[in-house]
């Protein structure tokens, strides 16, 4: 007997929904191009890339766009030892050797108009990081807008520009007034302001591997109350061109925006920040003020405000307070040779606070920027051994959109314990005290309770996040009530455990 059409194509919408069903349960990502949030709105939150579950980890070269950089070189280096994640700027006020800007006759910039070169230089190096899987944290603002730090060349001082209506952004050289133009009613300020954003979405929206950050270190802190609303004023409106501009390119895809909250105390406007719909991730710079965010500090953020975490800029875990001028003792760069172990265990507290975007400092000893910048990647610490192990870790992992914080070490080794899991599978890990290294501990056990796991028999693979390969045991435990007693063999620094 013949079926009907009708009656095949509610056979297929009920199966085709079936699978939506089951895919949704086992927590499957669905299949969007490009850098996607699911479960967004949840404390279960994760990012994918081209529908899969990300982990980009790495250092950042800044100046790639206005400054020589081998970045083919950076980037073959990057992509051997399992690295995929740059930090970098669209434009900075001092250095302008390439700009995205053009340069009129008379020696000044038009905000508005294009230097044609610059864009087609852009478009090969992002193509180049895009087909090797590197992920781009595209800084849009430089720091301050408008602030101190703007102080010297910036393309928005009167001076530089073509635009009279730049002279109101700093009457007073104060960070409050790049972002008062609209409040303040200068419309005409505004467009030319905001023309690189709506000329960034132009040139970026076919690429799968950018996340935006209107702007880097925006210096909150200095800016009145009243001044903050105006701010909060320009963002909502500016994130909503935003979106609404590259959905018209892109239908399939939102982009993926921030804004780093770098030098903003805790209140009201980092919690509208955190809580606002278009800022799909949090992002947190390091100790530059007392304000900055530890691993455990941004699980309770995750769980408050709903939305992946993102740590800017390697810093170890003590709370030693940012000095002026003092060469941080926790601040941790690839460049210095002694900071292998303070960077993996940076790493890995990280991806057990489920960041998936980690960025590391890896800035030079020169003064000059386009020299620091420029370094010869090889050899200056072997991290790079590390994050190979890491990488190796990550495609371990069967069950992450689903894991969670919950677990807890009754017994166990270290000063820091961190424990995610699932119905499926467990990874705990073990270290010495965040700012020390060479800490060594002796053969021991480990009691686990709490876990998410179902009562069974696991895998239990052991990992010294130093050793070659990685993996250096593997054993089968049976797991009931969440509980399970496990033996530990001797191991400096840092220990981890996965249970599948």
């Amino acid at each position: 007997m013949k079926s009907s059409p009708s009656r095949v194509l509610t056979i297929y919408t009920l199966c085709i929904i079936t699978l939506v069903f089951f895919s949704d349960l086992q927590g499957n990502p669905s299949q969007r191009s490009g850098l996607a949030i699911e479960k967004a709105g949840t404390p279960h939150a994760y990012i994918t890339h081209n529908g899969k579950p990300l982990l980009a980890f790495g250092c950042h070269f800044e100046h790639m766009f206005f400054d020589d950089y081998d970045y083919k070189h950076w980037t073959e280096w990057a992509v051997r030892h399992g690295m995929n994640h740059c930090r970098t700027r669209l434009y900075h006020a001092y250095y302008k050797k390439y700009s995205p800007f053009l340069k009129t006759e008379d020696g000044k910039y038009d905000l508005t108009k294009w230097d044609d070169s610059f864009w087609q230089r852009f478009h090969e190096i992002c193509s180049h990081l895009q087909s090797n899987g590197i992920i781009i944290h595209m800084l849009i603002f430089p720091q301050g807008s408008g602030g101190t730090w703007w102080q010297g060349d910036g393309y928005y001082l009167p001076k530089n520009n073509v635009h009279p209506e730049t002279a109101f952004i700093r009457p007073k050289k104060s960070t409050a007034g790049f972002w008062q133009s609209l409040s303040k009613g200068k419309h005409d300020l505004y467009e030319i302001q905001t023309a690189i954003l709506w000329k960034l979405i132009e040139e970026t929206a076919d690429y799968d591997n950018i996340y935006y950050d209107i702007c880097h270190e925006p210096f909150i802190r200095a800016m009145k109350p009243q001044a903050q609303q105006d701010l909060r004023g320009f963002l909502s409106v500016t994130t909503k061109r935003f979106v609404e501009k590259y959905k018209k390119l892109r239908p399939d895809k939102t982009p993926m925006l921030g804004i780093d909250t770098d030098f903003t105390p805790p209140g009201d406007t980092r919690d509208w920040i955190y809580n606002h719909e278009r800022f799909h991730i949090m992002i947190q710079g390091k100790n530059h003020d007392p304000f900055y965010i530890t691993a455990p500090e941004a699980i309770e953020l995750i769980k408050k405000f709903k939305k992946p975490f993102c740590p800017q800029e390697s810093l170890d875990l003590s709370g030693i307070i940012h000095i002026p001028d003092v060469k941080h003792k926790n601040s941790l760069t690839y460049f210095e040779s002694g900071d292998r172990n303070h960077l993996r265990k940076y790493v890995w507290r990280w991806i057990m606070a489920k960041s998936q975007l980690i960025d590391i400092y890896q800035k030079g000893l020169s003064k000059k920027v386009s020299e620091r910048e420029r370094y010869e990647p090889y050899g200056h610490n072997d991290f790079e051994k590390d994050a190979l192990i890491i990488r190796n870790f990550w495609n371990h992992l069967i069950d992450y959109p689903n894991l969670y914080f919950q677990g807890t070490v009754s017994k166990g080794p270290g000063r820091v314990h961190m424990v995610l899991s699932s119905q499926k599978e467990a990874i705990v890990y073990f270290s010495s005290k965040p700012g020390i290294e060479g800490k060594q501990f002796l053969r021991q056990e480990t009691k686990l309770e709490k876990l998410g796991l179902r009562d069974s028999v696991y895998q239990v693979e052991i990992w010294k996040p130093s050793a070659p390969g990685g993996i250096i045991k593997n054993n089968s435990y049976k797991i009931s009530n969440g509980k399970v007693t496990a033996e530990l063999p001797e191991f400096i620094d840092d220990i981890v455990l996965h249970i599948y």
